[in-house]
């Protein structure tokens, strides 16, 4: 996995419906998707919509909450529909970083994308906590479990 890769991404939660997250990561957004759905007191998962690497997260970031700051409900929680986040998002990111990209948007199901938040989990799994690592050890195991089920079906 390469340690420099930086991602924007919007997540979405059936069980807050109408609302999207948007932040950023330097680990898998997939990671990034499970291990926010093993927090304690999240109600449902988070089902990866979109994401796009970027130079610099944290500016990447700031620019999509930014252009999106009609529809903000709350901290990084947007009311606004997934096509017009994304639209929204690449014209600026893709403007401001002068991004010639090919594609539209992010297909979650990828072998190599898997493996990658598995690394990048690995590392998280060095940094936290006992508790932190019981979530991040689950997170592991679910992954592994769909990279397993993935090469088989291929």
């Amino acid at each position: 996995m390469e340690l420099n890769k930086q991602y924007i991404y919007i997540l979405s939660n059936p069980e807050n419906s109408g609302i999207l997250k948007i932040g950023k990561t330097k680990v898998s957004p997939i990671g990034r998707a499970l291990q926010l759905s093993r927090q304690t007191g999240v109600v449902g998962e988070y089902k990866l919509e979109y994401s796009i690497e970027v130079p610099d997260c944290d500016l990447g970031e700031k620019i999509a909450h930014y252009c999106l700051k009609e529809f903000h409900y709350k901290k990084e929680f947007y009311k606004v529909d997934l096509e017009v986040a994304i639209k929204q998002i690449e014209i600026k990111i893709f403007h401001f970083f002068d991004i010639d990209y090919n594609f539209v948007s992010y297909n979650p199901v990828d072998l190599k994308e898997i493996e990658e938040a598995i690394e990048g989990l690995n590392l998280l799994l060095e940094l936290s906590d006992e508790e932190g690592k019981v979530e991040i050890r689950n997170a592991i195991n679910d992954l592994e479990n769909s990279h397993k089920k993935m090469k088989i079906n291929l």
